[in-house]
């Protein structure tokens, strides 16, 4: 299992662009650890549970854009709403399934 750090997620915001299992794992280890997210999906429902999922219990620690996450324009929309909603200054990181855009 990857090691996770407070201070990783303190510099880090987790840019999520496709909901799958193995995405929703690794993104709950690293809400264990403090992590900030936005969760990007055409597919809204995956989406939309693991946003809940990570929300439930952290007051508001995930947002969810609809978007493609093939699109330049939709990607550059998320991680621009990930400095609104998290703070500039800070890195996105881009947590996406093996073989897709953002990988």
């Amino acid at each position: 299992m990857p090691t996770i750090t407070t201070e990783l997620t303190e510099r880090h915001i987790v840019l999520v662009t496709r909901a799958t299992a193995g995405t929703s794992d690794l993104a709950h280890m690293i809400r264990d650890q403090g992590g900030r997210f936005v969760v990007m999906g055409a597919e809204t429902e995956p989406g939309r549970r693991l946003v809940l999922s990570l929300n439930t219990g952290n007051k508001g620690i995930a947002v969810f854009l609809p978007g493609d996450p093939d699109s330049p324009d939709d990607l550059a929309e998320a991680v621009a709403e990930c400095h609104r909603c998290w703070g500039e200054g800070k890195n996105v990181v881009v947590l996406s399934p093996a073989g897709q855009a953002g990988s």
